[in-house]
């Protein structure tokens, strides 16, 4: 079964110029999940990894900027992917890896952020935008998703993208 130190182990901090973005985990061997959200407005994705920084490719055939999932390859960064549940369910006590753009400073490593889902699903929206960069991933679309929102009093900006960990059944159910 999967454990916290598995999750640790395949999470990644998103970079773009030198900045930190948000968090992203491996879900298949040479693939990096993420929230879309993290990356339009980048010029070139990277990701960081035990302070060692790795190129990124932006994989439209997996992605789907209306659901706000940006999936990316990583080339030379081969990190075990973690197993994810087909399904959730509310009021599920969770932990997510990752950083925030609070902790990213004093926790290079990462951090750990309990909560627990809530109880019914929410909406998440944005408003579609623009860039001036011409990549592909440089738009955002509006976006309107029904989904369970991490409720956790320590979660910021910076963590869309994490893994989120439901140690009961070992696996990754956002």
């Amino acid at each position: 079964m999967q454990t916290m130190d598995d999750v640790k182990k395949s999470t990644v901090k998103i970079v773009g110029d030198g900045q930190f973005c948000g968090t992203g985990f491996f879900y298949k061997r040479g693939y990096c999940i993420t929230c879309h959200h993290v990356i339009w407005t980048l010029d070139k994705i990277q990701v960081e990894h035990e302070n060692q920084t790795y190129d990124a490719e932006w994989s439209q055939d997996y992605s789907s900027m209306d659901f706000d999932i940006a999936v990316l390859k990583i080339n030379g960064l081969d990190l075990p992917p973690l197993r994810c549940a087909k399904e959730t369910t509310p009021s599920l006590p969770v932990s997510a890896w990752g950083y925030t753009s609070a902790s990213v400073g004093k926790f290079q490593v990462g951090k750990v952020f309990s909560g627990e889902l809530e109880t019914t699903k929410t909406w998440y929206t944005s408003e579609s935008a623009q860039t001036n960069l011409q990549n592909p991933w440089n738009l955002r679309p509006a976006i309107k998703v029904e989904a369970y929102q991490l409720s956790s009093k320590t979660a910021g900006p910076g963590l869309s993208g994490a893994p989120i960990f439901e140690p009961n059944r070992g696996k990754i159910v956002g």
